[in-house]
């Protein structure tokens, strides 16, 4: 029979964030537009009112794709999904893992106990906004009758509900002739089941659905879950698909004590390659990362910092080149972000100027603060939506004498080269609109740079992206898989970079028992440097030589410079360098890297400087 909408959902998918819901219902809404036109597929992960959800939800969407955390409150509050006759079809959990890392496993068991409900005919009539409280705490001041039905009633409950004229309606619909019911007494113990419970009952049950669960680690918590979801009962079979090995097999019963195996073995492998000096070659083959991937690590202190990631993004705008640099915390990305588009960009002139002023005063026996706080900045004062970045501002006006020149010049940067910022406190809408900007400007060959947080390492598809840049190295080595996987996708080529202070540089043995070092490579940081200086002829003929010394020494002085002239950007600077004490703060608790990423061992004042700010850690 032919799928309608009106069926309901045939296909249910649950992913772990917004911004892979809406790519996920994307591809599928392009696949349905030109092979199968009368399905309908749709998309709810909160950012917009309830009403308007629960309205698409009744009108039906044959393949709809959410976020669990909507998904369940649709299911406790509006009643509003619809499933066709023959019950949900096919079950899919992408990113597996990262949803059990979320803590969405509870929610994730409370959704598929309401879906089997729903195909065994029954519902569940309570309404959470009138006896639990948002947390799912009890109410017991409203410990009144017909507050609660559960599904295990049977069909006699479900008749007196048919019979209500109110389905929504309060508890009178349980008496069945509208008059209101007895008071009863409130529960001991809270009302909201526990997880346990919630599994207890499920391994009793039968899923009729097929379930599909993509996973790029087997954890624990994954294990779990299929316990109740790939469990074979009734004659069904369980396949277990090896991506990296190509190969398919049928999981014996009971499959948690495979998936359990799996997991333990990982956990082992991690524990051995610690303490042994060759490492597990079972865990370098699940942490290994795709051959054409170029992956390097470049030695930089605090010091050099921005100067280094000014002189990276600035190599890359010239290449006309896309990339995507994670950072520890969002006030980090959001500083680095407005430096970047506020600032107007440095000029050939202005970095000769600030070189030959910096030597004269280092000649003339580098005189105090004082003398220095008095100087006029030779930065402009930042222009809030200038439309462009610190590297090339294509509304500043050009002198009369260079236009002619930039206009002859085939290698002038780009005016479409963009510098776009993506975490988890911005609104949905705004991130939205920021992955659009970036692929636009990637699609229109101008390059772009998205500073993000690790909440674009996992499920977001950025095409023909060249560069991975991991600022600030991340505690658990999967994550750094995942970071780097954004890059060379689908077989096509990618390079991906990590930077590391001299103190982080044991991190390396750490990556190289874990089995992903990739056959790492350090990268020359000087070569960096002093290909950025080239873009200044004047700076390098005055520089001696010494180019990558004179071009980070203007940069990290134009920065300062700006920082100290725009009050907004000091306060966003000293909101990015305690966010990042606390992060660094919390990767020394990991037993991996406790000794690593040491916070006594981090110079605080090369760290503020790494920001552009001239005080010192007391006084930020």
């Amino acid at each position: 029979r032919r799928v309608s909408r009106s069926d309901g959902t045939h296909v249910l998918v649950l992913a772990p964030t917004r911004e892979l819901v809406t790519q996920i219902a994307e591809v599928a809404t392009h696949l349905c537009r030109h092979a199968c036109v009368h399905v309908v597929p749709g998309a709810i992960s909160g950012g917009e009112k309830r009403k308007a959800e629960k309205a698409r939800l009744r009108k039906g969407i044959n393949v709809l794709v959410a976020t669990p955390g909507r998904l369940l409150d649709h299911l406790e509050n509006t009643r509003s999904l619809r499933l066709p006759p023959g019950g949900l079809q096919a079950l899919i959990l992408d990113e597996a893992d990262r949803l059990c890392d979320m803590g969405f496993e509870k929610q994730i068991l409370k959704i598929v106990k309401h879906l089997m409900d729903m195909h065994e005919g029954k519902r569940r009539r309570f309404k959470k906004s009138q006896y639990f409280g948002k947390n799912g705490e009890y109410k017991q001041d409203n410990a009144v009758g017909g507050g609660e039905q559960q599904g295990e009633e049977g069909a006699e409950g479900d008749a007196a509900a048919a019979a209500s004229k109110d389905q929504d309606g309060a508890g009178a619909e349980d008496a069945g002739e509208g008059k209101p019911p007895a008071p009863r007494a409130a529960p001991a113990a809270s009302a909201e089941p526990t997880e346990d419970e919630l599994l207890e009952e499920l391994l009793n049950s039968f899923t009729p659905w097929q379930t599909v669960m993509c996973s790029a680690t087997v954890t624990p918590s994954v294990a779990n879950l299929t316990k109740v979801l790939l469990a074979k009962r009734g004659g069904q079979s369980h396949v277990f698909l090896d991506v990296f090995n190509k190969n398919a097999q049928e999981v014996p019963d009971p499959v948690e004590d495979f998936y359990a195996n799996i997991g333990r073995a990982e956990q082992f492998a991690r524990a051995e390659a610690a303490e042994s000096e060759g490492g597990d070659g079972r865990r370098q083959q699940a942490l290994n990362l795709p051959s054409q991937l170029s992956f390097n690590w470049l030695p930089v202190t605090q010091k050099l910092r921005l100067a280094t990631m000014c002189a990276f993004f600035q190599n890359l705008q010239a290449k006309r080149e896309s990339c995507v640099a994670f950072m520890s915390t969002c006030e980090q990305v959001d500083f680095y972000w407005a430096l970047f588009n506020m600032v107007a960009p440095m000029d050939d002139a202005e970095a000769a100027k600030l070189w030959k002023n910096g030597s004269q005063r280092q000649a003339q026996g580098q005189r105090g603060d004082d003398d220095n706080s008095q100087q006029q900045p030779l930065v402009d004062m930042p222009k809030p939506n200038a439309g462009g970045c610190i590297f090339w501002n294509p509304q500043r006006p050009k002198r009369s004498a260079d236009a002619e020149d930039d206009a002859a010049n085939p290698e002038a940067p780009p005016a479409g080269f963009r510098v776009l910022r993506l975490h988890g406190n911005m609104k949905h809408a705004d991130r939205q609109k920021v992955l659009k900007a970036f692929r636009e400007s990637v699609n229109g060959g101008h390059g772009a740079v998205l500073l993000a947080t690790d909440v674009a390492a996992r499920g977001i598809d950025l095409p023909d992206l060249q560069w991975s840049l991991q600022i600030d190295a991340p505690t658990e080595t999967v994550d750094l898989v995942h970071r780097a996987g954004r890059t060379a996708r689908a077989g096509g080529s990618g390079s991906a970079l990590l930077f590391l202070s001299p103190q982080e540089e044991e991190y390396l043995e750490v990556l190289r028992k874990e089995g992903v070092n990739c056959g790492m490579q350090k990268a020359d940081l000087k070569e960096v440097l002093e290909l950025a200086g080239k873009r200044y002829p004047k700076l390098m003929g005055l520089s001696g030589g010494r180019v990558d010394e004179a071009y980070s020494w203007c940069v990290q002085k134009y920065c300062e410079d700006a920082v100290a002239a725009h009050s907004r950007l000091k306060v966003l600077a000293r909101a990015a360098f305690q966010s990042y004490l606390r992060a660094y703060g919390c990767k020394s608790n990991k037993y991996v890297s406790r000794n690593i990423f040491n916070l006594r061992r981090l110079h605080l004042g090369h760290v503020a400087r790494g920001l552009g700010l001239r005080e010192g850690p007391k006084a930020v």
